[in-house]
């Protein structure tokens, strides 16, 4: 699981022990642990009753959040938290956000009010109700059609000898909650490895989704999973996609912008750039969307100093204050 480190929001349960599996685990493509067959380990609990929930969100252009409030590109807004609590890393997928746990505002003491554990995968319908899916997550990320979401579980699994779950990918079809994937590829072996030993160092993590696979950090390397046909297979990082989300990426200032007080955040999936430009009304920034390769920029309503949080596997920094001018959130 990964530790702390500027670009990425990390929960206070970083050293939480990860796993995921849910009943006989044949879903995950070539290569499995094959871990089931041994009758010492723990089989799990039963399937996880995925949710879906309602019409499906728009997710075609920015989506971005703060203060919990969800703002989608259609100008729909989901309220998810409030003044004391925001969603941890969060993703729009079929009808809902799904968010792992909660957290503290940046301007809130830490500890004003229990929040609940940071792992805890909820999500949340239109109304900004949000149910409890009853596991926890170490990441998650969407497809940019929001058709699918990719996670792994923290909880479900079958227990190495000192009582550590086992960590699988899942995809999820969120419109209709069906389980598309589910594999323990590159995720050690229950019967020989201290999980809790593995995971920390590994840095396991679902980093999105590139090309129609789901691109993973697991805890023997990197690896990719196809939701469409459940196989894996050994990723290069030199073939990681250019254009994959998570990726820093680069872009010229716009005109009239000092460079020095330009940043490029992310890219969508329709190639606009997502940056953060100095905000006249404040000393600090806001969001701006830049049709590319140098077509028109526009400021996004209501984002100039605030703390701004992109969905989860989207771009390499996904908390941003923008009373910094898009300084990231360690």
């Amino acid at each position: 699981m990964r530790g702390p480190r500027p670009s990425r929001l990390v929960t206070a349960a970083a050293a939480l022990v990860l796993a995921v599996a849910v009943s006989a685990c044949d879903a995950g493509g070539a290569g499995g642990t094959g871990v089931t067959d041994d009758p010492d380990a723990s089989d799990g609990p039963d399937a996880v009753d995925w949710p879906s929930a309602g019409e499906p969100l728009a997710v075609d252009g920015l989506v971005w959040a703060a203060d919990g409030t969800v703002h989608l590109p259609d100008g729909t807004r989901v309220v998810v938290g409030d003044a004391t609590r925001e969603t941890g890393d969060y993703v729009v997928a079929g009808g809902g956000v799904w968010f792992r746990g909660y957290r503290t505002p940046a301007d809130v003491p830490a500890g004003a009010e229990d929040l609940g554990p940071a792992d805890a995968l909820h999500v949340a319908d239109a109304t900004g109700r949000a149910t409890e899916v009853g596991i926890g997550v170490d990441s998650l990320a969407a497809s940019p059609d929001g058709r699918y979401v990719a996670l792994i579980d923290l909880t479900s699994g079958p227990e190495d000898r000192y009582g550590t779950p086992l960590a699988e990918v899942v995809v999820v079809e969120a419109a209709t909650g069906a389980e598309v994937l589910r594999s323990a590829d590159g995720m050690g072996d229950p019967r020989s490895d201290d999980l809790a030993a593995l995971y920390p160092d590994a840095e396991i993590e679902v980093l999105g989704f590139a090309d129609g696979r789901v691109w993973v950090e697991t805890a023997e390397g990197l690896r990719t999973f196809d939701p469409a046909t459940g196989d894996s297979a050994e990723g290069e990082r030199d073939a990681v996609p250019a254009g994959a989300p998570w990726l820093e990426v680069g872009g010229a200032a716009p005109p009239g912008v000092d460079p020095e007080r330009w940043r490029a955040l992310s890219r969508l999936s329709d190639g606009t750039l997502v940056g953060v430009v100095p905000d006249p009304g404040t000393a600090g920034g806001v969001l701006t969307t830049c049709a590319v390769p140098a077509g028109p920029c526009a400021p996004v309503e209501g984002s100039a100093g605030r703390v701004v949080r992109l969905p989860a596997g989207t771009a390499a920094d996904e908390v941003v204050d923008l009373a910094e001018v898009g300084a990231p959130v360690g």
